[in-house]
């Protein structure tokens, strides 16, 4: 983020710290603070149809609001939509609009939101030339899959206005989690008359953004080779007319690393920050929010003569005594199953609904059994030279020696750490040059669905390729499901069903922190798309 000791004239340094930090003063109650926040990089696109990047959805979840939005709790509130119905089959969702939403946009841009801006950003995203990669998001609304095979065009969609404040989707078939996919940036509004008065440079700059949400795009300055980037945003005045908008604005500081957004924060010259374990930010004038929304386990090469073989991926997962190193864990916690504690569903953690201690089964004899019965059909003695990949990013690797240790002395199997750039760690996953690697596994929405999709056939996040029917079928079966209810029972089984095929091994659920000075009240974080809400933030500095 910016510094003023990189500003060489203090005339320059004088000039830049008015532009970018303003008034960062309180009112009284909080409200009127100017937040300043950082950017791992600059956003790639401020299109909400298009970006996927962490520092676009940053910007994007403060710029827009869609029908539904996600709440402080994490339930899903009211956001354009008033008031919504859905039919007895689950085919059907009707929205009824607010009427007191606008756009705001450069050159004093105003024009009222209304239900074809949806229309419009949804059919965009079923458009080819958009190249929208969230097209399997909402496969269920009717007619998309005949619109990405090119049967039909995206006006064939089963989406469509009636009138300007009431909006209706037609599925093709029922999906539990289709009010929560409305709350995500893909789905949020586009005006088509500003849209193509951009002349395709919509989200590039700040002269081809416009707003609904709580605060708008003032300044966006960018150069790849300077250190001083930056993005501003002001209070939207329209927004702050429906509801509460408490900060004055934003400042988001581009960094090209960590260690500047980390050197910042502790200097005081951000207000939050994302972090994993790294205690020296937990200082004594901060909050630490913690979550459990990611899962770090071992994977196979499933194309490789050794790991191709399953009983000795099963061996190696059966040997694994998580009893053993649980209570040794820093930053982190023993992992039984694939989907963390964080994901929720009917307002419960998943894991108080679906029991993980039946997924991944400690049993050394057995994985002894499965050993000797894999070597015996690969034709070998034992299995030398084979080194665990591990990203240079994952937090501590050495407490992946805590699994080796125990396959040594259990297995006689010997294999070390190979620690490798996370560029070069990806580039070799996808190409296969492993045999076994540490790997993160997340959701981009709070959902298992979000994060079983990982082990899909042919889903781009199925990055060891991974092929089960069975898994596929199940997989299907909940995203047609119109209940929740059905839909955990079908998630468990799919989650098991992962495990049992030894692709992935548990290891450990991953601890996120979010961490804000102790003066701030009202901030809202998204550990899933990384997002953080400002407009109900305060400071009582």
């Amino acid at each position: 983020m910016f510094r003023f000791k990189r500003v060489k004239a203090a005339f320059c340094a004088v000039v830049l710290a008015f532009v970018l930090f303003g008034a960062s003063c309180s009112e009284k109650d909080g409200s009127g603070y100017l937040f300043k926040s950082s950017l791992m990089g600059n956003p790639k696109i401020l299109d909400p149809q298009i970006a996927s990047d962490e520092s676009s959805l940053v910007v994007i979840g403060n710029m827009f609001c869609g029908l539904l939005r996600v709440s402080g709790d994490g339930k899903l509130a009211e956001g354009v939509a008033s008031s919504y119905t859905v039919s007895d089959d689950g085919l059907k969702y009707v929205f009824s609009l607010k009427n007191n939403f606008y756009w705001h946009g450069p050159n004093d841009y105003k024009k009222q939101v209304t239900a074809e801006d949806f229309v419009f950003a949804f059919k965009r995203i079923f458009d080819k030339s958009t190249k929208s990669p969230y097209t399997s998001t909402f496969l269920c609304i009717k007619n998309a899959s005949k619109i990405i095979s090119g049967e039909m065009t995206p006006d064939s969609l089963g989406v469509k206005a009636n009138g300007n404040f009431e909006l209706e989707f037609e599925l093709d078939y029922p999906n539990a989690n289709f009010l929560s996919l409305l709350a995500t940036s893909a789905a949020m509004p586009c005006n088509e008359e500003f849209f193509k008065s951009t002349k395709g440079k919509y989200g590039l700059d700040d002269d081809s953004c416009i707003s609904n949400g709580g605060f708008y795009l003032k300044e966006w300055q960018y150069d790849p080779y300077g250190e001083n980037n930056y993005i501003i945003m002001r209070k939207n005045s329209y927004f702050s007319a429906v509801y509460p908008v408490y900060p004055s604005g934003l400042n988001f500081f581009i960094e090209k690393n960590e260690e500047n957004i980390e050197s910042d924060f502790l200097a005081g010259n951000t207000d939050c920050i994302i972090s994993g374990t790294n205690k020296k930010l937990l200082k004594s004038d901060c909050m630490a929010d913690e979550y459990e929304t990611a899962a770090s386990g071992f994977v196979y090469n499933l194309k490789s003569e050794t790991f191709s073989n399953k009983s000795l991926r099963e061996a190696l997962s059966l040997c694994v005594d998580r009893s053993a190193y649980a209570d040794e864990l820093s930053g982190s916690s023993a992992a039984y199953g694939i989907i963390p504690s964080g994901v929720t569903m009917l307002n419960k953690s998943y894991r108080e609904l679906v029991s993980e201690k039946d997924k991944s089964v400690f049993n050394l004899e057995l994985a002894k059994q499965k050993w000797n019965e894999g070597l015996s059909a690969i034709g070998k003695m034992t299995i030398l030279n084979v080194n665990i990949l591990v990203p240079q990013s994952f937090e501590d690797p050495e407490r992946l020696k805590y699994i080796t240790q125990q396959w040594q002395n259990g297995l006689g199997f010997f294999c070390g750490l190979e620690v490798v750039p996370d560029g070069e760690y990806r580039s070799r996953i996808l190409s296969g040059d492993y045999e076994i690697a540490v790997l993160e596994i997340s959701g981009s929405y709070n959902s298992p669905e979000a994060i079983l999709n990982n082990f899909k056939t042919a889903n781009a996040s199925n990055i060891i390729g991974y092929s089960n029917p069975e898994f596929d079928r199940i997989m299907d079966e909940s995203g047609r499901s119109k209940s929740l209810n059905e839909c955990v029972k079908l998630y468990s089984q799919a989650e098991k069903l992962v495990i049992d095929d030894a692709v992935y091994t548990p290891l450990f659920y991953e601890k996120e922190y979010f961490i804000y000075r102790k003066t701030i009240e009202g901030i809202g974080f998204n550990p899933f798309t990384k997002q953080i809400d400002f407009c109900g933030a305060k400071n009582f500095k």
